[in-house]
């Protein structure tokens, strides 16, 4: 049993009939830290990671359960403790202070919607292990999880993937199966880290249906 490359978190899919519409900047709260599911250890931000809005006007990293604001695909130049340089990853706990708006972390996010594709990797390869079972569930809901990975300590990351054991057709689930990833990085169904296309079921963005709708 061979599993598939792992590609790190939620990706916009090529399979969208318009391109990854234009990011907004989106501010993050001076020294916020978050954490994987079940607050088991510190984890920065990453592009590919869920958010969600906080009432301060900031993002926060969306875990399991909760409505999804958007993708962050970049980043603004931070504030390192010295300089704004460019990142593609923002570490936890970063304080560039109150006083200076200029230094505030920005990420680059794009808000879901109801109709877009997004790519992104299976948590398991025991729930489905064949391409027909993973057609079989297209329709269905799931949850996104965060289970962090801290194989670089240097960048501990949230690690979003797919939770397909949580598959069924409750319509509070955040996730849509849509349909496997034509993706060549699929090689091996009984592997894991399957790659799937998702809509986003229940989203904070504006004009989001207020009744969710269940899985078939």
């Amino acid at each position: 049993m061979a599993d598939n490359q792992h590609i790190y978190g939620i990706r916009w899919s090529s399979d969208n009939r318009s391109p990854m519409p234009t990011p907004i900047p989106k501010s993050i709260a001076n020294a916020y830290q978050a954490t994987n599911d079940g607050a088991g250890f510190n984890v920065g931000l990453s592009i590919g990671d869920p958010v969600k809005l906080v009432s301060d006007g900031t993002i926060a990293l969306a875990l399991t359960t909760n409505a999804v604001y958007g993708i962050i695909v970049g980043f603004l130049p931070y504030w390192n403790g010295s300089a704004m340089v460019p990142t593609d990853y923002l570490p936890g706990g970063t304080s560039p202070g109150t006083t200076i708006r200029d230094r505030r972390s920005q990420a680059l996010v794009v808000p879901v919607f109801p109709g877009q594709l997004w790519e992104i990797d299976c948590d398991d390869k025991v729930t489905f292990t064949t391409e027909a079972a993973y057609e079989d569930a297209e329709g269905e809901n799931c949850t996104i999880v965060c289970p962090g990975d801290q194989s670089n300590a240097s960048r501990p990351r949230a690690n979003p993937l797919l939770d397909i054991s949580l598959n069924a057709t409750t319509a509070g689930l955040v996730a849509r199966i849509e349909k496997i990833s034509p993706t060549v990085a699929n090689q091996d169904f009984s592997g894991l880290y399957v790659k799937l296309l998702i809509s986003f079921n229940i989203s904070q963005a504006a004009g989001q249906a207020a009744t969710t709708i269940a899985g078939v």
